[in-house]
Order: structure tokens, then C-alpha cells, then sequence
């Protein structure tokens, strides 16, 4: 049905209860369930293999930042801005090889 191909799409199936027949249509919300993900919306967890030494917390989460601004750059350079695409290359031949010596 159209309407668990939407809530598949949008991943809200867990927020809602459905009662589908062939005359009727009911829902209910799931207020535990939102409740539960509001209050880990926006939370991220980075992991990283420095140690604490090197990178404390702030800075391992401005280096993630940084991360995502390197990406976006790249991004733009592949993009339509600069017309520059990756070009399969040909590989040089393999070197002939000799018989062993005597």
C-alpha cells in the first residue's frame, strides 16, 4: 500500500500505530517513540583513533568540521563549476617476461 511505501520512505513507521481496512484509515501516534528520538535529534557521536593527548574533544569535533568543509570543496570541484570529471586511464602493459638464467 501507498501508505507504508511513505512511511518506509520517511522511516516514521515507528512513530505511528495504523488500522488500514477497505472502509477506513486510522492512526495513532507513537508519543513515546518521538519522544524518545527528539530528545536524541541533533546528538552525534565521533569516534576517532587519537588519543586524548592529541586532540581533546573540542578539537576532534573541529576537526570533523573541518572534515566536512575539505569534502564540500571537493565536491565542488567535481562538480559542473569547473566541467572536471575523472577520465579512465589505460594501463601500461605488463613488462615481457625473460627465462630464467642459466
Amino acid at each position: 500500500m501507498r501508505v507504508g511505501k511513505v512511511l518506509n520512505q520517511y522511516k516514521a513507521a515507528k512513530h505511528f500505530a495504523l488500522d488500514i481496512s477497505a472502509e477506513n484509515f486510522t492512526f495513532t501516534r507513537n508519543t513515546q517513540s518521538i519522544a524518545t528520538e527528539a530528545a536524541l535529534d541533533g546528538l552525534y557521536i565521533i569516534r576517532t583513533s587519537l588519543s586524548a593527548v592529541q586532540a581533546n574533544d573540542a578539537q576532534c569535533v573541529r576537526y570533523y568540521k573541518l572534515l566536512a568543509q575539505v569534502e564540500r570543496g571537493f565536491r565542488s570541484m567535481k562538480s559542473i563549476d569547473l566541467h572536471a570529471y575523472a577520465t579512465p586511464r589505460a594501463h601500461p602493459a605488463p613488462a615481457p617476461m625473460r627465462p630464467p638464467s642459466s
